[in-house]
């Protein structure tokens, strides 16, 4: 006896397969019971470890939760020892924004401007030059009469248009005329272009003397700049006033220059100087981040102490931010002070709660979901599903600008209802939640809105029949769920709705996010090729090829599959089976029908082809029904789950028929020749087809059914099936079997309706004196003819 089995923790016995009595096969058995058990622990071991690994950084909270402008519960709160304050977000924000208005931008001054600046008027008198050269031999043709004059007007446009010096006609005639004039008379004076010259010099000198910064000014927020010479080493801080931006150096020019020349001339310095001024302050991005940055390193995040022994905050006082803050001080102080053996005693303390709650679900499983627990790929998926939801919410609520209701805890609980059943989905909800309490820093805010959203969402998708039900109930109820609880947790406080609204936009975007969920479940079917109510809920579809084509070539076996499916729908619902899975098994149950459909009575008009063939060839035809229908169904890419309700909807049964024919034909032919291939049922949905499958032929073939025959003739059919050891397999209770009875009965009462005289009916009758019918009496003459009627009945349920 195992340890779990000591402490009442071992699995319910269950009934062993017979004992094959080969070694062999026992020792491979054996050998694969192993490997499973070591997937098992590998998995849970992956799932648990990697929980563990992303947990939030351990930190120590002075009590175990409180929240801004709620009082404080617990009792009056000293300081354990000295710890300093630290600054708000919003005080460490303001001061970072005052260093940078502070800090000055850096600029390199540049040596080598006034060299550029030369070099660039030195350039713009070559190019003038000749346009003042071929306007005087112009101007000398003219006077001589000389035949050159048309020539060296067009030389003189030329180089004017050449040179790209952009004055007013005003200012070249200002120039050419004193150029002119100066030359010819061969007079001393100074030339007005050289004026210009010795004042376009004197006034760059005067600027870089001062300084030109590259910036405008109005984008510089500072009021002095740094100014580094990276030749002599040197640095100086100056007054942003006393330098000039491009904007200003030209202004300061052109009044210098209207001071000194006329205006005309002084037009013409000023787009000279315009074309070669050079700033000698270059702004330095690298070296200013720098300083910058410094300096927000030496930024001081804490503010003053308090002291050992000080009253922090006393019971019943509200807590307000500045209060909060000092909580929080008293946190990370007792965080930093925490020695590793500390840190790793909080750790282990959480590991512990997260390794037991993982544990509950784990003996659930072992205990009450073998079909999970005995699975690998199906022990895999619920522990992938609820591992990628417990580490999105770690990583999630590490980040500080996102609230953690943005996950969608919710969509692991209804991927686990939906895929095996709402019991699942409830242990998944308690386990996610009691895991993402803990990560959240024991959140019993957090437990109970994700316990309560989760458990309304499993309930939600119980019992699917639509896609609608999915895509609008399902989101609005967990975001109804959260709202509830969190509204609740906000009217417990003194500070109004402001946590709360923020909480609602997150659970929106939390409440959308489910909607991925109807994906990731077709997702999950594709890979671990299962068959969930939504593949189910389509293949019920009767407008889907292959039921149209049963409809078609074997209109008597689509009707009949269609009764059979409101059988057996009704009672999977009645003894809490899969009644979703019931009615779509049924529906597919006999398309194997469609290969020889006129062999089947309920396809026939007047001629039977079995009467042309023996008893034997006909049990083979009516055999063969199985095996082409689960050909059909391959084809068609049906679910293995579907394909298993082809093969066992008539278990090992005894084609009866067939088989008193052969023997009233004295052949001697074994009984397993008239047995149908099996294997018998072995869940309680197929169970549950097996019987309405009989039951529904046999009622047909009822000439004149009532209430007392349909009673004898579904207690008889089922005991038989029962007696026959159909069902030894099928996890079928008496209890279970005795509400089959009663479904049924309630069913057929119904479609037979106008058929069925009551037996109220008949004493009122009799009582008024009132005589039957020849066709009442007709009908209890048939009423007694139960031995013909069974015959016809298992002749219709067989063939």
């Amino acid at each position: 006896m195992s340890i779990l089995e000591k402490l009442g923790l071992g699995q319910k016995n269950r009934k062993q397969s017979p004992n094959i009595g080969k070694k062999k096969k026992q020792k491979l058995k054996e050998a694969e019971q192993k490997k499973i058990k070591y997937l098992r622990i590998l998995i849970f071991s992956v799932f648990v470890i990697s929980i563990l690994i992303t947990l939030p950084q351990t930190t120590f909270q002075p009590v175990a939760s409180y929240a801004v402008g709620e009082p404080w519960r617990a009792d009056d709160l000293t300081a354990p020892f000295t710890f300093s304050l630290k600054k708000s977000s919003a005080e460490i924000d303001q001061e970072r924004q005052e260093v940078r208005q502070n800090t000055p931008p850096v600029f390199h001054a540049d040596q080598n401007a006034s060299i550029t600046i030369d070099a660039r008027i030195d350039s713009v008198y070559r190019t003038l030059q000749p346009v003042l050269d071929s306007y005087l031999q112009w101007q000398r043709s003219k006077l001589t009469d000389e035949g050159t004059a048309a020539n060296d007007s067009i030389r003189y446009f030329q180089e004017r248009r050449f040179s790209n010096l952009n004055f007013s006609e005003e200012a070249w005639n200002t120039i050419l005329d004193d150029y002119e004039s100066k030359r010819l008379d061969a007079s001393n004076q100074t030339l007005l272009v050289d004026q210009i010259q010795s004042n376009i010099r004197n006034v760059s000198n005067e600027l870089l003397s001062r300084g030109v910064v590259d910036r405008v000014k109005e984008n510089i927020e500072q009021d002095e700049i740094i100014v580094r010479n990276l030749i002599d080493r040197t640095e100086r801080t100056i007054s942003l006033n006393r330098t000039y931006d491009p904007i200003e150096a030209l202004d300061y020019a052109e009044t210098q220059f209207n001071r000194s020349l006329s205006n005309r001339a002084a037009e013409v310095a000023s787009e000279i100087l315009s074309k070669v001024i050079e700033p000698n302050y270059i702004y330095s991005e690298e070296d200013t981040e720098a300083i910058l940055s410094e300096r927000m390193e030496n930024i001081s995040t804490t503010k003053g102490a308090v002291e050992q022994g000080e009253i922090i905050i006393r019971k019943g006082d509200i807590v307000t931010p500045e209060r909060a803050n000092t909580l929080e001080s008293l946190a990370e102080a007792r965080a930093a002070s925490a020695s590793d053996h500390e840190k790793m005693l909080r750790f282990i303390g959480e590991a512990m709660v997260i390794i037991a709650a993982a544990f509950v679900f784990l003996f659930y499983i072992y205990l009450y979901r073998l079909n999970i627990f005995n699975k690998p790929s199906m022990f895999l998926l619920v522990f992938i599903v609820m591992g990628i939801f417990i580490l999105g919410s770690a990583a999630i609520y590490q980040v500080d600008s996102v609230n953690s209701y943005i996950i969608p805890i919710a969509v692991a609980p209804i991927i686990l209802t939906i895929i095996f059943d709402s019991r699942v989905g409830l242990m998944a909800t308690i386990t996610l939640a009691m895991i993402t309490g803990i990560i959240h820093d024991n959140s019993f805010e957090y437990l109970i809105a994700t316990t309560i959203a989760c458990s309304l969402g499993v309930f939600s998708v119980r019992d699917i029949k639509n896609r609608s039900q999915f895509f609008f109930t399902t989101p609005g109820v967990v975001m109804g769920s959260y709202l509830v609880v969190l509204g609740g947790f906000a009217l417990t406080r003194y500070t109004g709705f402001d946590q709360f609204g923020t909480d609602v936009l997150f659970v929106v975007i939390n409440s959308i996010f489910i909607l991925f969920t109807y994906p990731l479940i077709l997702l999950i079917e594709k890979l671990f090729k299962i068959t969930t109510d939504f593949t189910l809920l389509e293949l019920g579809d009767t407008n889907l090829p292959l039921m149209k084509k049963l409809m078609n070539e074997a209109p008597g076996t689509f009707h009949h599959s269609l009764q059979v499916a409101n059988l057996a729908e009704s009672a999977a619902s009645d003894i809490g089976a899969n009644a979703l899975l019931c009615r779509v098994g049924a529906m597919y149950h006999d398309v194997g029908k469609m290969d020889k459909p006129a062999y089947f009575i309920e396809n026939q008009n007047k001629s039977n082809d079995h009467d042309k063939l023996k008893p034997k060839m006909s049990a083979l035809v009516i055999k063969n029904h199985v095996s082409e229908g689960v050909k059909i169904a391959k084809e068609h890419n049906l679910p293995d789950v579907i394909i298993e309700f082809i093969k066992t909807h008539h278990g090992t049964s005894l084609i009866k028929y067939f088989y008193g024919k052969a023997q009233n034909q004295k052949e001697t032919i074994p009984e397993e020749d008239f047995r149908y291939d099996g294997p018998t049922p072995y869940t309680k949905e197929q169970g549950i087809l097996l019987l309405a499958d009989g039951v529904e032929a046999a009622s047909r073939a009822m000439k004149d059914p009532n209430y007392s025959k349909l009673e004898n003739l579904i207690n008889r059919l089922v005991d038989d099936h029962i007696n026959d050891g159909q069902l030894s397999n099928c996890p079928l209770t008496f209890k279970h079997i005795q509400t089959i009875k009663k479904s049924f009965l309630n069913i057929l009462v119904g479609v037979y309706h106008s058929r069925i005289e009551y037996p109220e009916e008949k004493k009122k009758k009799k009582a008024s004196g009132e005589k039957p019918s020849k066709e009442e009496e007709n009908k209890g003459t048939a009423d007694s003819s139960l031995p013909d009627e069974k015959k016809s009945s298992d002749e219709k349920s067989e063939e």
